[in-house]
């Protein structure tokens, strides 16, 4: 006997990771060595050496054809070879068999022609990912030499027009693009991860998935086999042009051919991308030949192909209703939007804004739905895939803060991703997920986007019996309603109901109420599939809800004023039953601002406004104020304080009504002066002592439900430093991830206020007071903390992939004239949340 010796060369740089693939560069380190699994496989001299079967369908009969290629690595030849095949349904009886006869001459291959029909066959889909269990058992000499057993998938894909057919029935990819990325391993993820991955896009209500952009860890395709994904499989030709060197074809082509030859048998491979965004020239031209000839049963895409050279038109970002109108009548192919619905990336001017308001990360949803309406309905576009999944950050021991691209301008240490030692390299957090696959506030908006089951959030109006009709739409391509439960709750009552509603129809839910249900009542739906997984759920309000009283004016006592001359300048005082405000005469500034025996104002509100791309700098710079006049003067029972004056590139002024009520009605009106800015934010900003650190909010949300710990929730409480551990990986909530500004949850905009307080965690504060038309937010600035309510939010400094939806603020041009305003209200106690 003799040993065997595997010696294994790494090279940090190769054609491959240079020209071609680009993981290195795309990594921000070197990726060169080994990082998958490798399994080394003792087989018999005479052996089983490929499998390669695809499926078609008619009349629902499948028809699974292809070769078994049979191996003979030995100086004998086998002339009396037999190859069993059965296809069984899971611990069931075989549906389909054949016993195959070959012949292998010495040291040649044997392809063996197979074709097997299986009668009343069940298909595999991303909605009923059924799995046969396949064996070949390899025979000789009346022997079992050897025997592989595999699940195998019917699933049959085509091209129809500018439809993609799956089994002969039009489907719609809605998917995601998927790294292989771990913070603390890198690309070497585990096959635990990967099945994570795909568990959670399930839960997202993603029906598929993208490899972007080299063919993926082979788990994630059996994860992707069993629990249902359509897969892009594509090739590791990633930004190059090197493809059209012919001193690399062979390389391109045996890349492709090992890709094909690997994930062909998967049921999940539903199509082949043949590169990203990449010069499409002779070298892909003919790895495409060589795609083709290999697996002629799937289609192939690929970024930058031109439309018509592929079975695809690929687009990227940004994917916008207008974008989708173009291609409805000019492409006659199916379109694949591979890149798209892109998450904010922290990378492209958008850095400060995220890292100023988290709060864009819930303001996501906003211009979607309508997009997504459009691509649903559209005859062309049959796919879309969300950039990207999960973060691509990684720490890596000795590195520094590295990750972004060369035109990030800011870079930020993250909690979650801050570990001594270690530094933080990678492209960026744009994930649905962030890299320790923590649901980030896109998930739950990514979740509803794509949910099948569509039941509008709308009032229902009161009906005249004890039945209420809900409409219900059916966005399967393969599953009927029927198969899915619906449990309503209303009160005290509840029940489960199902629809019979079939793939891409309409239909109703009639719900059987115990009672007539009365005006305002609130209707909870939940649906989820036969395995318990949760696909929706909805609050619906019934009829028109009782408008709530007229709050009644408080009937404290008369304001007093008092004048005092001290060392800091003349003060007036305006003095209530439980709050004193102190303004002082040379600015017009709050000197004093204590409600309930405590300091909980610093400063009164005063003009916002934000520039795009400037969140550092906010307009107008206090230090530039000039002030022309500052009166304060009883109104009745009330107080009434009238500021004027001038910033740099503003001018105007501030009227402060102070009632007795403990009420302070803020208007501010300016005149702009200076040059022409497009702004994102215009309000009034007004500041609370550090140990004011607690807000609540109440607001008109997109949904009815919310997890509790989201930053978009419709009511909540947030501090702005949650106690948790350090260690990583982090054991919080992603919305409890700290910086100095506060938490995620803390600093976020609450967009569409109805009400909002801040204040000191264990007493008073200070009530905002709005009409679900502002917006708040609040930031932690060293020994104070400074609270902005705005009249307007929107916009961004990032590329088209955000400003053609999301806008870039407005113009605020010289001498347009800029209003804000604010109500707040001292308040004992913090108001009750209501769920």
């Amino acid at each position: 006997e003799r040993d065997n010796v595997l010696a294994v060369l790494a090279t940090e740089h190769s054609v491959a990771s240079d020209q071609l693939d680009k993981m290195s560069e795309y990594a921000d380190m070197d990726l060169g060595g080994i990082f998958r699994s490798v399994r080394l496989s003792s087989v018999p001299a005479l052996h089983l050496g490929g499998l390669a079967l695809v499926t078609s369908w008619e009349h629902g009969r499948a028809t699974v054809s292809g070769t078994v290629s049979v191996l003979d690595c030995s100086a004998v030849s086998m002339p009396a070879v037999e190859l069993r095949l059965g296809l069984r349904e899971p611990g069931g009886a075989e549906v389909a068999g054949a016993v195959l006869p070959a012949a292998v001459a010495a040291w040649s291959r044997c392809d063996v022609p197979v074709s097997l029909t299986v009668p009343q066959a069940k298909g595999w889909n991303a909605e009923q990912p059924f799995l046969y269990e396949l064996s070949i058992e390899l025979r000789a000499a009346s022997q079992t030499v050897q025997t592989v057993n595999q699940r195998f998938g019917l699933r049959q894909t085509a091209v129809r027009g500018s439809e993609l057919l799956v089994n002969g029935r039009p489907i719609k990819l809605r998917g995601t693009c998927h790294h292989d990325s771990d913070p603390l391993r890198g690309r070497a993820v585990t096959a635990a991860l990967q099945r994570q991955d795909v568990e959670q896009m399930r839960e997202a209500n993603l029906n598929a998935l993208r490899t972007s952009h080299y063919p993926p860890h082979e788990a994630l395709l059996f994860a992707a086999d069993e629990l249902g994904l359509y897969v892009e499989d594509e090739a590791s030709f990633c930004w190059t042009s090197a493809t059209d060197d012919l001193r690399v074809l062979p390389r391109v082509v045996q890349l492709v051919a090992e890709m094909v030859a690997r994930d062909r048998n998967h049921a999940s491979v539903t199509l082949w991308s043949l590169c990203n965004e990449s010069r499409v020239g002779q070298g892909l031209w003919r790895a495409r030949e060589v795609l083709r000839r290999l697996d002629p049963s799937r289609p192939v895409a690929g970024s930058w192909a031109p439309d018509g050279s592929l079975d695809f038109a690929v687009r990227h970002n940004p994917i916008t209703t207008a974008g989708i109108d173009d291609v409805e009548h000019a492409v006659t192919v199916p379109v694949l939007w591979d890149e798209s619905w892109c998450i904010w990336q922290d990378i492209w001017g958008d850095a400060g804004e995220l890292w100023l308001d988290p709060g864009l990360r819930d303001a996501y949803i906003a211009p979607l739905p309508a997009i997504y309406e459009r691509f649903a309905h559209s005859q062309v576009v049959q796919g879309t895939m969300i950039w990207a999944w999960s973060d691509d950050i990684f720490l890596l021991p000795g590195a520094g803060l590295e990750y972004g691209r060369g035109s990030s301008r800011e870079r930020f240490v993250h909690e979650q991703y801050s570990m001594p030692g270690r530094g933080v390299v990678g492209d960026a957090q744009w994930g649905v997920v962030d890299a320790w696959r923590r649901r980030k506030p896109e998930f739950l908006h990514t979740k509803k986007l794509h949910s099948p089951v569509r039941i509008a959030e709308a009032p229902l109006p009161l009906p005249p019996d004890r039945t209420l009709h809900v409409p219900v739409e059916n966005r399967y391509d393969f599953l009927d309603l029927s198969g899915l439960r619906f449990h309503w709750q209303l009160g005290e009552a509840e029940g489960t109901v199902r629809a019979d509603v079939p793939p891409r129809g309409r239909g109703t839910l009639a719900i059987e109420l115990p009672r007539r249900p009365r005006n305002g009542e609130r209707l909870r739906v939940q649906v989820a599939d036969e395995a318990g997984r949760g696909i929706d759920e909805v609050v619906l309000a019934i009829g028109e809800p009782p408008q709530p009283p007229a709050e009644e004016r408080a009937s404290g006592p008369a304001l007093s004023l008092h004048t005092e001359q001290r060392l800091n300048g003349t003060t007036t005082y305006v003095t209530g039953e439980h709050f004193e405000l102190g303004i002082g005469e040379q600015l017009g500034d709050l000197r004093r601002g204590v409600g309930f025996g405590r300091q909980l104002l610093r400063s009164l509100p005063v003009l916002h406004v934000l520039a795009t791309g400037r969140p550092q700098a906010p307009l107008p710079s206090g230090r530039t104020w000039r002030l022309t006049r500052c009166e304060v003067q009883r109104d009745g029972d009330d107080a009434k304080v009238v500021v004027q004056g001038r910033y740099d590139g503003f001018e105007g002024g501030y009227v402060y009504r102070i009632g007795r009520d403990a009420r302070i009605d803020v208007q501010a009106t300016f005149v702009h002066t200076g040059e022409l800015v497009q702004v994102r934010e215009v309000g009034l900003s007004f500041t609370v002592p550090r140990a004011a650190d607690a807000l609540q909010w109440t607001r008109r949300a997109e949904w009815g439900v919310y997890p509790p710990d989201h930053i978009g929730r419709p009511s909540g409480r947030a501090r702005a430093f949650p106690v948790h551990g350090e260690v990583l990986p982090p054991a919080w909530p992603w919305a409890e991830d700290n910086t100095p500004l506060g938490c995620n949850d803390f600093r976020s905009s609450k967009r569409s206020i109805e009400r909002g307080w801040i204040g000191l965690p264990d007493g008073p504060g200070v009530r905002i007071e709005s009409n679900g038309s502002q917006n708040l937010r609040a930031t932690v600035a060293g020994d104070h903390i400074e609270v902005v309510v705005t009249d307007e939010l929107g916009g961004s400094n990032g590329l088209g992939e955000w400003t053609s939806n999301y806008g870039t603020g407005r113009p605020l041009g010289v001498g347009e004239v800029v209003t804000a305003h604010v109500v707040l209200r001292w308040v004992a106690t913090a108001p009750p949340i209501v769920q």
